[in-house]
């Protein structure tokens, strides 16, 4: 087993912004490069239609974000996957189909929710932090795969500490705040006040932040390092695997999804009805599956269209 401390997370009220969230330092010469190279190559194929055959194997791989895509809705606990989604994927198991979680959330926060939740198989894989790290699932847990993860803590280290801690200082000195989020790769923050000169003041100064993507809506803005998206740990995992774009089905309600949906690395793509526009528009242009269901059960209805149109026999646990 891993030794975890590889994030950390804050709600801030006293903070020390010069912290370090990362515990990898370790300077490597091919992998930045290589991973710079993939990432514009993901966001290259990310806009790009995939033609498939009528007929296609049962995939190899299905990668699914967390939050409004596996969770939530029907007030289901945050807590545990739910039964059918669980029964779904170990259906996807039986079929020689292996599953994976992508998502912003950290390698413990993962592997927690699967221990605690009533699914017999295991994910192959888990990224993390928006790409940040990848863990491979062996016999005795989660392990993390190197040199991507090392590579990728790195540049987060030296991405946040250039570009999202001064933004945090900046906002922290010129706004009241009710809540702030730090996790080193991702900052939320909730002002105090005005939520419109919040987000004009916000708007003018930190849309357009070097090193960022940053999303502003009245009082709270986001922002996530420019370096990280999901895209790159689907890529590795591609790569490590042997996997074919048309074996891989992927996932996703958010905009930070659409980086897993691309033709290099996925030919298919299912978005649950709670999706965001964007993600939705996106699914449908590279031919994938937007369902009429919200949440996992819209996750495992796009399956079946997909199980349908491709000659796929569905799942069965």
């Amino acid at each position: 087993m891993q030794d975890w401390d590889i994030s950390g997370s804050l709600t801030l009220r006293r903070f020390n912004v010069n912290a370090s969230f990362f515990c990898f330092s370790e300077r490597l010469t091919d992998w930045p490069e290589a991973l710079s190279l993939r990432a514009a190559a993901c966001d290259e194929a990310a806009n790009r239609k995939t033609t498939l055959p009528e007929k296609l194997a049962f995939p190899r791989l299905v990668m699914l974000d967390l939050d409004g895509t596996l969770l939530g809705g029907d007030g289901a606990p945050y807590a545990r996957i739910p039964a059918p989604m669980c029964e779904f994927l170990d259906g996807l198991v039986g079929r020689g189909c292996d599953w994976a979680i992508n998502t912003a959330w950290d390698i413990r926060g993962q592997w927690e929710l699967v221990l605690s939740s009533p699914v017999r198989s295991r994910p192959s894989f888990l990224v993390a932090e928006l790409g940040r790290c990848l863990a491979r699932v062996v016999a005795d847990g989660p392990e993390l795969v190197q040199p991507y993860t090392r590579t990728m803590n790195h540049s987060a280290t030296d991405a946040a500490r250039k570009y999202m801690a001064p933004l945090l200082r900046e906002l922290c000195a010129r706004h009241d705040f009710h809540k702030v989020n730090y996790y080193g790769h991702l900052l939320t923050f909730e002002a105090a006040g005005d939520p419109q000169a919040f987000q004009r003041d916000a708007s003018a100064r930190y849309a357009e932040a070097p090193g960022l993507h940053v999303a502003i809506d009245a009082g709270r803005l986001s922002a996530s390092l420019a370096c990280l998206h999901k895209g790159l740990g689907l890529a590795e995992v591609a790569r490590l695997e042997g996997y074919a774009p048309c074996e891989v089905v992927v996932a996703g309600d958010e905009v930070a999804d659409i980086a897993m949906m691309n033709g290099d690395c996925a030919s298919h793509a299912i978005c649950p009805s709670n999706a965001h526009a964007a993600v939705k528009a996106h699914a449908e242009r590279m031919g994938g599956v937007v369902a009429s269901q919200p949440n996992a059960k819209g996750v495992i209805e796009g399956f079946a269209t997909l199980a349908e149109r491709y000659g796929w026999t569905a799942p069965t646990a």
